[in-house]
């Protein structure tokens, strides 16, 4: 498989903005959270075999945001963001 991917594996600049796209892809409640987490695991491990790897910090705001755009966790986002200031 190595010697495959390090012959045909070339990821492109157009597949980085799409992942980046499908890693930002709205996550809709009753979907499992850990679909959410797959989703942006399979993102950052993408980005990283393409020599661009994403920061934790801007996976976690990728996630934070999908999760507050559901509008169902209001409480929960607050709490996360008052964590996040005291850091």
């Amino acid at each position: 498989m190595t010697s495959l991917w390090e012959r045909y594996g070339t990821i492109t600049q157009a597949e980085l903005a799409k992942n980046l796209t499908r890693m930002s892809s709205p996550w809709n409640p009753p979907q499992p959270i850990e679909d959410l987490f797959l989703q942006l695991n399979r993102g950052s491990q993408f980005a990283s075999d393409g020599s661009e790897p994403i920061a934790l910090s801007q996976v976690l705001r990728i996630g934070y945001t999908l999760i507050a755009n559901t509008g169902l966790f209001i409480k929960a986002c607050r709490e996360w963001r008052k964590i996040r200031n005291t850091v």
